[in-house]
């Protein structure tokens, strides 16, 4: 009876280190896969900027008389890589690489195998997109900016970010009015005050959604569940929370307790987030204003938002108690 036991127990121990072996493996091929799937949501408006970068300097190249060929001087590489966009790419290919991981509990090694892949990716994809016929050239800007992601997030400081961001994994988005034609050009991007928020979609299938307005006297938040249909992410919102914006008399500091909110049914609906044939917006939203009468349709175009964006935001709902709870991967 004791040997039976103890068979029992040796084939557990190997049953366990079977998995063990297995699983790692596993992990590393669904974050391969879930990549694929996010590329044209983190990446896609980038390769359309970069796109755009190329053919607004290209009155500068020099051309190349035996080859005919449109060539960058070094110069004007510089000169490119010294923009805005360039220094922003690095935190859009760690957002995708993050949440293409998820809340997958992967290791060290692990996350190196998925670096490796990154990297991999970002050399093939952005060679592919980015449409500049000189492909010397191409390659050349996109090694820069590959060298420069692997130096501002190296694979140990991302791997502990990873860590103490994991229960809070997803992608946060960034939705804009604009006019409900030429929604595509950044120039129809409607000023306001009350006019953008964000949206979070974590990766156990949470959705928050937050519409900013400045000078609002109370802060809310819209939480509920989304699913995939095809090529639309629709997001059901049942809950609300929200409490009073507070702020001192004297330095203008909120002394808001975040805490000191109520969570309540009110407020249900549904949101589309349509695909959009722009490569810099990924999503569109759409809806009929049917207050006071008006049956205005109102549009939103949606973008991820930057990593500091994600970063501030993932801190305020950590503070939060009732959203913590829910959100929470």
């Amino acid at each position: 009876m004791r040997s039976i036991c103890i068979y029992k127990m040796w084939g557990i121990i190997a049953l366990t280190l079977l998995c063990g072996c297995t699983n790692p493996e596993t992990k590393v091929k669904e974050v391969r896969s879930r990549m694929a799937k996010n590329y044209h949501l983190h990446l896609n408006q980038h390769a359309a900027f970069l796109n755009s970068s190329l053919e607004n300097i290209s009155a500068t190249f020099n051309v190349d008389s035996t080859s005919a060929k449109t060539t960058i001087p070094n110069t004007s590489l510089k000169k490119i890589l010294k923009k805005k966009l360039f220094s922003a790419i690095p935190s859009a290919i760690f957002q995708f690489e993050l949440s293409s991981i998820g809340s997958a509990n992967i290791s060290l090694k692990q996350y190196n195998e998925v670096r490796n892949y990154t990297l991999q990716m970002m050399k093939d994809s952005l060679n592919i997109f980015i449409r500049y016929k000189d492909k010397k050239a191409v390659n050349l800007l996109v090694d820069t900016i590959l060298a420069r992601y692997s130096k501002q997030f190296p694979v140990r400081n991302a791997y502990f970010y990873y860590k103490e961001q994991k229960e809070y994994a997803g992608t946060f988005l960034q939705f804009l009015g604009t006019e409900n034609e030429g929604y595509c050009n950044d120039m129809n991007l409607l000023p306001g005050d009350c006019n953008w928020g964000y949206i979070f979609l974590s990766a156990n299938g949470k959705s928050l959604f937050k519409f900013q307005c400045v000078g609002t006297d109370s802060i809310e938040y819209n939480i509920g569940n989304f699913e995939r249909r095809n090529d639309t992410l629709v997001c059901s919102f049942k809950k609300a929370y929200s409490y009073l914006e507070k702020y001192d008399a004297n330095t203008g500091v909120s002394i808001s307790d975040p805490n000191e909110g109520k969570l309540s049914n009110k407020g249900g609906f549904t949101m589309k987030l349509l695909p959009c044939e722009c490569l810099q917006y990924p999503f569109i939203i759409r809806y009929t204003n049917e207050s006071e009468g008006s049956d205005m349709l109102q549009t939103y175009v949606v973008k991820v938002a930057t990593l500091k964006e994600q970063d501030d935001f993932i801190k305020s709902i950590k503070d939060i108690k009732a959203i913590a709870k829910m959100i929470k991967n």
